[in-house]
């Protein structure tokens, strides 16, 4: 996860905020904590803080500008497929062996329809310069990496949390009163609305541009939920598991240890055995809990033992004090009520100690029955 703040402004020189959006930069040096860099031209304002997965190296960090200066990145993510998209991109001598780059050259040559061949989670921003200037913005087609956008008589602001845009424009900003009353109903505030009417999200799947014209949003990867392949049951099953083989195994893909989140349920085992059977010395990440009532510990290493697997058992404190709450709430910038955000806290805090990367399988309960019936 790394963390980044653009901006860019058609009528003005961007100087007179650089104090603003660098101090929303700074707001989210959390999600990167292996380096922050900057780029600021006349009108616009380029920072990234990183945290380093694949090529470890300072070639790689961000922004990364394009060798004739033209073209700048920053991105929060992961592309799976980026080695074969690199073989696609013949003739350009690469610099790093970074997923950024491949996005920078796909994005030179064949401009924002490369982004149609990106298997991964991002949130892509890109500075380009060729001809007139302009934001390209995109973001994954699941959403699965938050791309926030202010944009008011030229001047827009864009970046992975509110809390980075809020800085620039927090003067600006009113509750939208009918988003509040939908998280009243839902628990949540649903995209590509926010809880300020100023501020939203780019939508999933979409790219966004802004120019000296405005900004345009449009649809690029959508997915067709209706369509029947017609594929017998026992067929389907089998294309199941090996769509579930490739995307475990594009999910390993890293130049850190990468570990796999192991609890007692349908969906992390289920990772995990394709995991292990990809690369038999990844580990499995149990985290126990004091309070026994959600403490899946003993399920997983029986699992774990099972497919001859590495369980690796990290204590959480689980302790909630109002300290603890308080470091919690701070990185929500909307009202949130699933109560499950704080078992993940205490999962995430526990398991950053030993590794960068931890593959989970939220979701997969409820694809493969992992949970009992209330009927």
């Amino acid at each position: 996860m790394c963390g980044y703040l653009g901006a860019i402004d058609f009528r003005e020189p961007i100087t007179a905020r650089l104090d603003a959006l660098r101090k929303g930069l700074s707001a989210i040096r959390h999600r990167g904590p292996d380096g922050i860099k900057e780029k600021t031209g006349e009108n616009y304002y380029l920072g990234h803080s990183r945290l380093s997965i694949i090529d470890l190296s300072s070639l790689a960090d961000m922004p990364m500008v394009s060798a004739d200066g033209t073209v700048s990145v920053i991105y929060n993510g992961e592309i799976y497929n980026y080695a074969e998209l690199k073989e696609s991109l013949r003739g350009h001598q690469f610099r790093t062996t970074s997923d950024t780059e491949v996005i920078m050259e796909g994005y030179i040559r064949h401009g924002a329809d490369f982004f149609r061949q990106l298997r991964g989670i991002f949130s892509i921003s890109i500075l380009d310069e060729r001809t007139e200037r302009k934001i390209i913005l995109a973001r994954d087609p699941s959403g699965i990496k938050p791309l926030y956008i202010y944009h008011d008589s030229g001047f827009s602001v864009f970046g992975s949390e509110i809390k980075a845009l809020l800085p620039s424009v927090r003067n600006r900003l009113s509750v939208n009163e009918n988003v509040l009353k939908c998280y009243l109903n839902l628990g949540y505030c649903p995209e590509p609305h926010t809880i300020y009417n100023e501020l939203s999200t780019v939508k999933p799947g979409h790219v966004a541009t802004i120019s000296m014209e405005g900004y345009k949003e449009k649809r690029l990867i959508s997915y067709d939920f209706g369509k029947v392949n017609g594929l017998s049951y026992p067929a389907n099953r089998e294309r199941t598991l090996e769509l579930l083989r490739t995307a475990v195994r594009r999910n390993l893909v890293a130049d850190v240890e990468v570990a796999v989140a192991l609890s007692g349920g349908i969906d992390s085992s289920l990772i995990y055995a394709l995991a292990h059977d990809s690369d038999s010395d990844v580990k499995g990440l149990t985290v126990s809990f004091s309070d026994k009532e959600h403490d899946e510990s003993e399920t997983a290493s029986l699992y774990a033992k099972t497919i001859n697997g590495t369980m690796e058992l990290v204590r959480a404190d689980s302790s909630l004090d109002l300290p603890t709450l308080n470091c919690l709430l701070a990185n929500f910038d909307q009202p949130y009520a699933d109560s499950s955000a704080v078992n993940v806290f205490f999962l995430t805090r526990a398991s950053s100690k030993i590794t960068k990367v931890l593959v989970g399988g939220d979701g997969g309960d409820e694809l493969f029955n992992g949970y009992p019936s209330q009927t």
